[in-house]
């Protein structure tokens, strides 16, 4: 006998629902073409992403077997609502500090404390993971999309000089 857990099959609802109104505002901001693509492109192919892989959960859920009668809990530890709360509650303040810190100092701070707090890992690991996310970030937005991030405490010039 098939089991609908009627919590997946809702939440691919509202996913779906979530990429056709992400589709239909960048639609409106203007698609652009590949070759010169519009501020809505992005958004576009991310709404479109979301709603097909929504659709295939939702698909999946209605066609496939559970394997047992009673769904699992909504939060399966103790500490998940904590740690909910704390990822949550530091991307609020990354987001009330990212231009009076700047992009560096923001985003390293952000996962250094994300990855010590919500899944703790080492030190040295923390450090390493938080240190190669902003580097990236800064290749990505500021180098190759040309991006104007906010400089905050550190310069990009000298961490330009650190990377070339």
């Amino acid at each position: 006998m098939k089991v609908l857990n009627i919590r997946e099959f809702l939440s691919a609802i509202f996913l779906g629902i979530i990429g056709i109104v992400l589709c239909i505002g960048a639609y409106m901001a203007g698609l652009g073409s590949v070759a010169n693509p519009g501020g809505g492109f992005v958004p576009f192919l991310i709404g479109v992403v979301l709603t097909l892989l929504s659709l295939t959960f939702l698909i999946q859920r209605i066609q496939g077997k559970t394997s047992s009668k009673k769904p699992p809990p909504f939060w399966p530890e103790k500490r998940s609502k904590v740690r909910v709360a704390y990822t949550l509650g530091a991307i609020l303040v990354y987001v009330l500090v990212f231009e009076w810190m700047g992009f560096a100092v923001a985003t390293f701070g952000l996962f250094l404390f994300l990855l010590k707090t919500i899944d703790p890992v080492k030190w040295r690991s923390a450090l390493f993971w938080s240190f190669i996310v902003t580097i990236i970030g800064f290749l990505l937005f500021q180098v190759f999309l040309k991006a104007q991030l906010p400089e905050g405490w550190v310069s990009w010039w000298s961490i330009s000089r650190w990377i070339f």
